[in-house]
């Protein structure tokens, strides 16, 4: 059954699977090629003629290093420049008068790889070759509105230059731009989808959720979210990215080796030959890994530049300078297992270790963290990664944020078979599967406890998105587990796990300790 939806560029027409209404590949922008790669983007040209909105859009430019858990190149991706669009999923019923909440949703991938039409992971996706990890359908379900994005990757969406920054007052984060197009676009379009603009979560994974939460800090952002949630990531770990960095100067420094490595010089002619060389190249160079052997130089972020990021997170969201929403924020308990193969030899621990801790952070977390017979090198390496990137700036967020803002922690330690058979344990991106429901077989296969923790997750999540509140409405005493709102003395989250329990937040001397080595004290 098919249904048409007006919008402000035009009308566009979806169809209805399973009693969800569900619209796939939606234009939300004009396509970013010649001047307009590396530039902010541009709304679409309106259309007359009815959309069909039956399959998912292309997908940002990216490079595969090759077949891992969470990447998996399929046959019928379409790659191109002209990337920029959204999906959504309504409940059938949905229409102007019905307001349900609304979930925009951040892929993640390191901000190189991804996209809003993700497979399954890796081989799994032979699975179910159709169905993909950000699938809206059990969130519309329970009555809210879902709306995932494509977003620029790699060079192509983040690449600050000397030259852009004149043009443009601001420079790099091109693909955050994309992102803030898109809930424009959902401001002015969701009513149409049965969803309330004024009611909107956003949301994301890894590199998501960073970008997701430097949405909170965007003078462009304000007024076009009331909630956030971030799942293993937030705006501080890309301060900690071997690479970039975040700064603006460290940004442009490596820019500035890039167009050195092209031999173009960063200027007006410059910049017109990097606009009109193949995209391919360009996201080659740019690639990067799950696996830290094969880092790339050119690898790319967020960049703090001061107009479209203020220049320093810490100290704005310290001193309450940001847009104060609702927070549900956590990490997982294996979060560096992902990144670092048990082979790794020694001269690359040492390696990884200067990159993200530096030679005082090197020889600090030494002191607290020895490598012993139980924690070898390579487990405290993985947990270094762990600390720079994702728990310990979850918890520094979370203390800052508390201040201003209803917050929410947690923390996944449920390990599936998979994840147990390759010494991977609850690691990164984990959780993706318990949040959308997405498995790619049948959930029990993946360990026992498997369906109810899903349930119990995606009830948490669906409640705190309409209500600001993960607790069901009318929680019966002892029915069920409260989650409790999340302040820096008491330091309580909620364990995701077999049976999730609320708690103190394990480690959480140590995640002050790291917290303190990479950003200050509080």
């Amino acid at each position: 059954m098919r249904k048409t939806v007006e919008t402000s560029l035009g009308p566009i027409v979806g169809r209805i699977v399973n009693n969800i209404l569900i619209f796939k590949g939606v234009p939300y922008a004009a396509p970013p090629v010649g001047e307009l790669r590396f530039a902010p983007p541009r709304p679409r040209e309106p259309w007359v003629k009815p959309l069909e909105a039956f399959a998912f859009g292309p997908v940002a430019h990216q490079y595969f290093w090759k077949e891992s858990l969470l990447t998996h190149k399929p046959r019928h991706f379409t790659f191109s420049e002209d990337c920029l669009t959204l999906n959504v999923w309504a409940p059938a019923d949905a229409s102007p008068t019905t307001k349900y909440p609304v979930f925009v949703y951040i892929h993640g991938g390191g901000f190189a790889e991804g996209s809003a039409s993700q497979p399954l992971y890796g081989r799994f996706a032979s699975f179910a070759p159709e169905r993909v990890l950000y699938d809206g359908a059990s969130f519309a379900e329970k009555g809210i509105v879902v709306v995932t994005i494509n977003y620029r990757l790699g060079v192509l969406g983040f690449l600050c230059s000397e030259e852009t920054l004149k043009r443009h007052g601001s420079t790099g984060n091109w693909g955050f731009l994309d992102q803030i197009l898109a809930l424009k676009w959902v401001r002015e379009n969701i009513g149409s989808f049965g969803g309330d603009p004024a009611k909107v979560t956003v949301g994301g994974e890894s590199a998501g959720a960073m970008l997701a939460s430097a949405l909170l800090l965007s003078p462009l952002a304000e007024g076009l979210f009331q909630r956030a949630i971030f799942q293993s990531g937030v705006l501080f770990g890309v301060s900690r990215i071997p690479i970039p960095k975040g700064s603006l100067e460290k940004a442009l420094a490596l820019s500035a080796s890039f167009f050195e490595f092209l031999g173009i010089s960063d200027s007006p002619a410059g910049l017109k030959t990097l606009q009109e060389i193949d995209p391919r190249v360009l996201s080659r160079l740019s690639a990067t890994s799950m696996d830290f052997r094969n880092l790339s130089p050119f690898a790319q972020a967020l960049v703090f530049d001061g107009e479209i990021i203020p220049r320093d997170p810490h100290a704005r969201f310290k001193n309450g300078e940001f847009n104060r929403v609702d927070a549900l924020l956590g990490f997982n308990l294996d979060e560096g297992s992902l990144f670092l193969p048990r082979e790794a030899n020694a001269s690359l621990l040492e390696t990884i270790l200067l990159c993200f801790l530096g030679p005082e952070g090197t020889r600090a977390f030494r002191d607290r963290f020895p490598a012993n017979a139980k924690n070898p090198p390579y487990e405290r390496v993985r947990q270094a990664i762990a600390f720079a990137m994702f728990s310990a700036g979850a918890k520094r967020f979370a203390d800052l944020v508390s201040q201003y803002a209803k917050v929410f922690m947690y923390r996944f330690n449920f390990a599936t078979i998979p994840g147990r058979m390759m010494d991977l344990g609850a690691h990164h991106g984990a959780e993706l599967f318990f949040v959308f429901g997405s498995f790619p077989f049948a959930g029990t296969l993946w360990g026992a406890g498997t369906k109810k923790l899903s349930e119990f997750t995606q009830s948490r999540w669906s409640n705190f998105i309409k209500y600001g509140d993960p607790n069901p409405p009318r929680l019966a005493e002892g029915h069920e587990e409260r989650w409790p709102e999340y302040d820096r003395k008491g330091a309580r989250a909620m364990t995701l796990d077999r049976e999730s329990k609320a708690a103190e937040l394990p480690q959480k001397d140590d995640l002050d300790f790291m917290a303190d080595i990479f950003w200050g004290e509080i």
